[in-house]
């Protein structure tokens, strides 16, 4: 498909990625991902084994996230790896595809906690290693919302994108590396239902508020399967007017 030929171009490598922190220092504190290679057309050929991996944070969990992910101090302290490592064992999942992957990441704020554990735990560690993903970040999230809305004009939960595009969701979310599989879930459906991504974008364009009137009721009768003849099409710049 076109669109996502143009966004992900040089690389036969997306490696889909989840990360949890802290509540208020938004720290790492787990991180959940896949290595899927691509092929020409950006189709999946082959996903690998699962990495996670805890990572220890300067800061309190906080109690609305220990509750959302079941993440507590003690698993931190017992299975928790110095920042630094826990980067230096992601580098090694990814392997020769480092230089060349794409990192994956249900919206943005992924990377607001990798600037953040890098601030707190970078002293002893090579930056480059977050920077790489950091610039090579592909958030799907944005991505989708383009062509995909709700009627305010917001993107949809990871959840609700999956339900829309027909596929379940398998785990718990808020679990770092269910979310990292959902989302590759959700990357081949939203690539492979090219049907339900066309209805959904007109269902998109109907919902513009900053497009004229016209063009707007044009698109309404559309997406609603009515034939837009040349005379209804006069009609809806007509309406403009009256």
């Amino acid at each position: 498909m076109k669109i996502f030929e143009k966004a992900i171009q040089n690389t036969h490598c997306l490696i889909f990625m989840d990360l949890e922190a802290t509540a208020t220092s938004h720290e790492l504190i787990e991180l959940g991902a896949y290595r899927v290679l691509i092929d020409e057309a950006r189709k999946p050929i082959r996903i690998s084994a699962p990495f996670k991996c805890y990572v220890k944070a300067k800061n309190p969990i906080g109690r609305i996230v220990t509750n959302m992910t079941g993440i507590t101090e003690e698993k931190l302290k017992k299975e928790g790896l110095p920042f630094e490592a826990a980067m230096n064992r992601f580098h090694q999942f990814v392997g020769g595809y480092w230089k060349g992957a794409r990192f994956v990441t249900f919206g943005s704020h992924d990377m607001v906690i990798l600037h953040s554990s890098l601030a707190m735990h970078g002293d002893a560690m090579d930056p480059e290693l977050v920077y790489r993903i950091i610039d090579s970040h592909f958030d799907f999230q944005a991505f989708l919302s383009q062509y995909v809305q709700d009627r305010n004009g917001c993107p949809y939960s990871l959840h609700n994108y999956l339900n829309i595009f027909e596929v379940p969701f398998e785990g718990q979310e808020h679990d770092a590396l269910a979310d990292a599989f959902n989302l590759y879930h959700l990357y081949k459906a939203s690539l492979e239902r090219k049907d339900i991504l066309t209805k959904q974008y007109e269902l998109t364009l109907s919902h513009f508020k900053k497009i004229p009137a016209p063009l707007k009721e044009a698109f309404r009768r559309l997406s609603e399967g009515e034939d837009l003849t040349v005379e209804r099409w006069k009609k809806c710049v007509e309406d403009t007017f009256r």
